[in-house]
């Protein structure tokens, strides 16, 4: 336990001998300081970099956008990425009356099924096919898709090389005879700032 560990190392400090940090005492510690075991309802990632670092991290990315970006129109860059979407989206909060016991819900039993969506956006709005990638399915739904939607199926339902040809060939090549001009284009996918 995390307050067993830093008592002992305070005590060892301030030189007090045989102090062991009991249950007794940790409960004792936390009556007295209005402590309590509570369970965890948001979880954050620690960042150790200090201000400084994260500032160059910034100004190089910033650097290297503006070398890929040179002679670039907003119509030439575009960003991509992918995002899970559930079947069925519980909100975490309803309205309910005042002084109920409990809040109840009701789902379709699907909480964990999703399917996955390939977006992509040019800088200056162009707004490319998306591809709908479905889980567990051997053969695409024979259904009428809208024309700005291009359907697949992946057995772990989420993008991998082979899916990644296929938008780039049914959804990014496909937007007209601009795409198939020699004309130079970024396309972006996930961009992540250098560590």
């Amino acid at each position: 336990m995390r307050i067993r560990e830093k008592a002992k190392e305070i005590a060892i400090d301030l030189k007090i001998e045989h102090f062991k940090g009991t249950n007794k005492w940790i409960f004792n510690f936390c009556r007295r300081h209005n402590l309590a075991s509570r369970r965890i309802t948001n979880v954050g990632q620690a960042d150790n970099k200090s201000p400084l670092i994260k500032r160059q991290i910034a100004i190089d990315y910033l650097s290297d956008v503006e070398v890929l970006t040179t002679n670039l129109n907003n119509d030439m860059i575009y960003n991509m990425d992918e995002t899970p979407v559930y079947i069925d989206m519980l909100s975490s909060s309803t309205i309910s009356f005042i002084g109920e016991k409990n809040t109840e819900a009701d789902a379709t039993g699907h909480t964990k099924m999703r399917f996955t969506v390939a977006l992509c956006i040019s800088a200056s709005g162009k707004i490319i096919k998306s591809l709908v990638i479905l889980k567990d399915l051997k053969n695409v739904p024979k259904c009428k898709v809208p024309t700005n939607l291009v359907l697949t199926v992946a057995k772990k339902g989420s993008m991998n090389t082979l899916l990644m040809k296929e938008w780039i060939n049914k959804c990014f090549n496909a937007q007209g005879p601009f795409f198939a001009q020699s004309k130079k284009l970024l396309l972006t996918h996930k961009l992540v700032l250098k560590t």
